[in-house]
């Protein structure tokens, strides 16, 4: 589902991702195959298609990237946003969310559907 191009948030290539954030292109790639953080302007259909990527999706790379940095492995960042997805149910969890992590602890700051306060 593609959302319009504005000037306030343009939309942002995986090149440019990478750019700003550090995080590889082929990372972006493979969690984008996951599921893990799909982009939200553009999802890329085939081969030599282009994603693009919203402000808020940079963001989102930016938590996953601080806790790649932290020590956390992939597989526990995928499974705590899957815990979160069902607790908030949404596939978006991490842009309802405040993250507050360390090497040891990740605590995950929302408000449920029924807007009651969470931390987890």
């Amino acid at each position: 589902m593609r959302k319009p191009r504005t000037k306030s948030d343009p939309g942002y290539t995986t090149a440019e991702v990478a750019n700003r954030t550090g995080v590889t292109a082929r990372q972006l790639d493979y969690w984008a195959w996951k599921g893990i953080l799909v982009p939200s302007t553009e999802v890329g259909r085939g081969r030599g298609s282009q994603r693009l990527y919203s402000t808020e999706d940079l963001f989102q790379v930016q938590v996953i990237g601080k806790l790649l940095c932290e020590g956390w492995s992939m597989q526990k960042i995928h499974e705590m946003i899957k815990n979160l997805s069902l607790v908030l149910g949404t596939d978006t969890p991490l842009k309802k969310t405040v993250i507050v992590a360390n090497s040891q602890l990740i605590l995950a700051l929302c408000k449920t559907p029924e807007k009651q306060s969470m931390v987890l």
